[in-house]
């Protein structure tokens, strides 16, 4: 669990597979100013050694981890750090009061699409790279080159490639936790990774999030409105 600066009540923000702490570099400053902010990092991805390869045994893991404040504790988790934070949330109720999902495994209108996780662990070039990383967009001049790049050094590590293919079978077979009470949703509507369902989202008024011309990571694309909408959840 990495603090990355902060006053105030925590916040932990849990990134989705494939990605690390760094990817949280649009969110985290907008939440400084009023919150105490950490970001984990799962199993096998950034600086993690390989670990737990399920949601709900990340879950347990993370939640060994979690920040001792004396207060409640704040989640955002986006993808299969949504459905880690989900489980967390179920795990820790007296301990976490809020919950931002934003585009969560296992709360989609289907699977979350198996080339993408199967084939992330295999990349080999960087052209590959760009062309799978940029699945996660719609404004695919977003991925730079210099992301693929990052992504092949990472996926060089010693045992890295085997424990993120484990993560991805998990993921494609797992049960998915309930949705915490008064979570706020948050999810692009053109996701290609992890299509939403958007009968659900609507049923939920104030509580979710739909941007349109938006993908897998909101946090990214939308990241001016995602903000906005996070920090009057939290402070809320």
């Amino acid at each position: 669990m990495h603090h990355i600066g902060g006053e105030g009540p925590a916040v932990v923000l849990i990134h989705g597979f494939g990605s690390d702490r760094l990817g949280w570099v649009a969110t985290s400053p907008a939440l400084l100013a009023s919150h105490s902010v950490w970001a984990a990092e799962l199993p096998a991805h950034g600086t993690a050694e390989p670990g737990p390869t399920t949601p709900i045994d990340m879950a347990h893991a993370l939640t060994k981890m979690l920040p001792e404040t004396g207060n409640s504790i704040a989640l955002i988790g986006h993808s299969l750090g949504g459905a880690v934070a989900a489980h967390m949330a179920a795990l820790k109720p007296s301990q976490i009061d809020r919950v931002a999902l934003i585009a969560p495994a296992g709360f989609g209108d289907g699977e979350v699409a198996a080339d993408f996780l199967r084939g992330f662990p295999k990349l080999q070039d960087e052209e590959d790279a760009l062309a799978l990383l940029r699945q996660l967009v719609v404004r695919e001049r977003l991925i730079m080159p210099q992301m693929a790049q990052y992504v092949l050094k990472h996926l060089d590590q010693p045992g890295r490639r085997e424990a993120l293919a484990q993560i991805a079978e998990a993921a494609l077979n797992f049960m998915p936790p309930a949705t915490p009470d008064d979570a706020l949703i948050i999810w692009g509507e053109e996701d290609a990774i992890n299509s939403p369902d958007k009968a659900w989202l609507s049923s939920l008024g104030d509580r979710a999030m739909l941007l349109p011309n938006t993908g897998h990571l909101p946090h990214v694309e939308a990241a001016t409105k995602v903000n906005r909408q996070l920090v009057a959840y939290l402070q809320a």
